[in-house]
């Protein structure tokens, strides 16, 4: 079962994908936030003093899942993230009437707790951080396209120089088989995109 983690105002949101079973957001201090399968949606998340929501959104014919803080995209945090705690006479770098709430982890630049959405980074870092995860979920995208689309092509060449005739037609069924899927994908964002839905590829 993939889980995803997500970093915010000190604790750790885990959450587990079970297929067909379903999707269960762990909240500390709350019951888990049940998600139907293959759903795509928004669901607002009981969180202190943030509007968390987490985001369901396409990935070609798969589901990812967003959490967002206060409208900014949380990155995922492999490990657990804590907060560095500004020092009590610290001020916000872009609100010096407001005081520090924590020093960004990433350029280190106090921020007061609107200008960190997530307690860790400040809302820049956090800018530039999902963009990288969006660049390298493009890149395993095509990635897995390309692959398979290879494999594909390398059977149908195989079976063409064996005159192996199940060869061929594997290998006919594997590449047409993945372009239909990223196909079907596709045009299921582009349609999402015209009605001003946001997908995995959108920051």
């Amino acid at each position: 079962m993939p889980t995803i983690r997500w970093s915010v105002d000190d604790q750790e949101l885990e959450l587990t994908d079970r297929g067909a079973l379903g999707v269960k957001l762990a909240v500390p201090g709350q019951p888990p936030l049940a998600i139907p399968p293959m759903t795509l949606g928004a669901w607002p998340v009981p969180f202190p003093e943030r509007a968390l929501v987490l985001r369901t959104v396409r990935n070609l014919n798969a589901v990812r899942f967003q959490l967002l803080s206060d409208g900014h995209l949380v990155p995922r945090s492999r490990a657990p993230r804590r907060r560095m705690r500004a020092m009590d006479d610290a001020r916000c770098a872009a609100h010096p009437e407001l005081a520090a709430y924590a020093v960004c982890l990433r350029c280190g630049t106090h921020a007061c707790k609107p200008c960190t959405p997530d307690g860790v980074l400040c809302a820049p870092c956090m800018a530039r951080a999902t963009d990288d995860e969006i660049a390298q979920a493009r890149r395993l995208r095509r990635l897995g396209l390309t692959t398979a689309l290879a494999l594909g092509a390398s059977v149908l060449f195989t079976g063409l120089l064996v005159h192996g005739p199940r060869l061929v037609e594997t290998g006919i069924g594997a590449l047409v088989l993945s372009l239909v899927v990223a196909g079907r994908g596709l045009l299921a964002e582009r349609r999402e995109r015209a009605r001003h839905l946001p997908t995995a590829m959108d920051p």
